[in-house]
């Protein structure tokens, strides 16, 4: 292998160990937030029994989402 193939590897290597490393810390924090609610009866009711707010995460979750893909061309 010549030195641009093996700087090509490393450099894709570390490229994914950031990428994995961003999804695990989502994934944390999703596993955080979801243990959280469901452990406190009076949050959970509060969000399933109020129609308002449940649309209301939902909505800001898409937004988040969709602002966050909008802006992953500026982002390095």
């Amino acid at each position: 292998m010549d030195m641009q193939q093996e700087q090509i590897i490393e450099e894709t290597k570390r490229f994914f160990q950031k990428v994995y490393g961003w999804m695990f810390l989502g994934m944390v924090i999703s596993a955080y937030t979801a243990y959280y609610v469901a452990s406190r009866p009076s949050l959970y009711m509060a969000i399933l029994g109020n129609r308002g707010l449940f649309f209301g995460l939902l909505i800001g979750e898409l937004v988040l989402v969709f602002s966050l893909a909008g802006l992953i061309k500026r982002i390095n």
